[in-house]
C-alpha cells in the first residue's frame, strides 16, 4: 500500500526536526541519568573508602601512641645491655673464690681434712705466664688423710671440678704411730674456672 503525504514540505521538515530533537533530548537525558547513577555509585564507594581510611588512621594513631609508650623499654634494654657488657668486661678472668671453696668441699672425702688452702690468679689471664700454657692460676693446699688411697681418691676427684687441672702432691709424710698421711700439693686453674668460663 502506497502512503501519500499531503503535508507541505516545510511542515514535513519541521516534523523530522522535532523527531530528531526529541531523540537527541531523550539520548541526552539517558546519558545524564547514566552519569548520575555512576556518580552516586562512585560517591558511595568514595564515602566507604574515606570511612575505612579514617578507621585505619585511628588504628595507626593508637599504635603510634603504644609504640611511643613502649620506647622507654627499648632504652632500658639498651642500658641493661651496656651494663651487662661492662660487667662482663670487668669480670673477665675473675675467679669466684666462694665457688672454689664450695667445689673443694664437694669433692673432699670424709677421711681427709684440709689444714690450709690458698689460691692465686696470674696477671696475664689465659697467657703462658703461669705454671703451664693457658693456665690462669692455681690453688695450694695442705692437709691430713687417714691413708694414701684416700689422698689418691681426692686427687682424682679434683680433676672432676670444671676448670681444675693437673692436681698433684709435692710432699707426703706418714706418721708412724697414727698412720695418718700429711701432704702438701696444688691444682692448676684453667680459663674454665673463671666467672664466664673459657669463652671470655
Amino acid at each position: 500500500m502506497t502512503q501519500v503525504n499531503l503535508l507541505p514540505t516545510d511542515t514535513k521538515v519541521r516534523q523530522q526536526v522535532r523527531r530528531t530533537t526529541g531523540l537527541v533530548i531523550a539520548a541526552g537525558v539517558a546519558v545524564f541519568c547514566f552519569l548520575f547513577f555512576v556518580f552516586v555509585l562512585q560517591s558511595g564507594r568514595l564515602a566507604n573508602e574515606q570511612h575505612a581510611l579514617s578507621a585505619q588512621q585511628a588504628v595507626n594513631g593508637g599504635l603510634s601512641t603504644q609504640i611511643a609508650s613502649l620506647s622507654r623499654f627499648q632504652d632500658l634494654k639498651e642500658t641493661v645491655a651496656a651494663h651487662q657488657a661492662l660487667l662482663t668486661a670487668v669480670e673477665a678472668g675473675e675467679v669466684h673464690w666462694s665457688g672454689v671453696l664450695r667445689d673443694a668441699s664437694m669433692v673432699l672425702p670424709d677421711q681427709l681434712v684440709l689444714t690450709s688452702m690458698s689460691g692465686s690468679v696470674n696477671q696475664a689471664i689465659g697467657g703462658s705466664a703461669g705454671p703451664g700454657a693457658g693456665l690462669i692460676g692455681g690453688i695450694q693446699f695442705s692437709g691430713i688423710s687417714v691413708d694414701k688411697p684416700t689422698l689418691a681418691k681426692w686427687l682424682t676427684r679434683l680433676e672432676e671440678v670444671t676448670g681444675w687441672v693437673n692436681p698433684w702432691v709435692s710432699s707426703v709424710s706418714k706418721d708412724a704411730s697414727s698412720g695418718r698421711v700429711t701432704f702438701n700439693g696444688s691444682v692448676d686453674l684453667s680459663p674454665d674456672a673463671t666467672v664466664h668460663g673459657a669463652t671470655q
